[in-house]
């Protein structure tokens, strides 16, 4: 299975997060709350095919992390 391309990661803090679970409850939400959710689930979904994949090695695990941290870097620069 070929592996999709690597999402943009996003930083969300709790408070993030409880907001957008209780918008999501009370079904209130934002354009700006499904743009975060996709961004959260193309994240979820590539990290679970990263693990679920045998081959991967912890190595690889770490190029994706190191990866997110320099988007966060480059994204705080913006």
């Amino acid at each position: 299975m070929a592996r999709k391309k690597t999402p943009d990661f996003i930083e969300v803090n709790s408070e993030q997060t409880q907001g957008l679970l209780e918008r999501a409850s009370s079904n209130t939400l934002q354009t700006a709350d499904i743009e975060l959710l996709s961004q959260i689930l193309a994240s979820y979904e590539y990290l679970h095919e990263v693990v679920a994949d045998k081959k991967t090695t912890i190595a690889r695990l770490r190029k994706v992390a190191v990866r997110i941290q320099q988007r966060k870097v480059e994204q705080s620069l913006r």
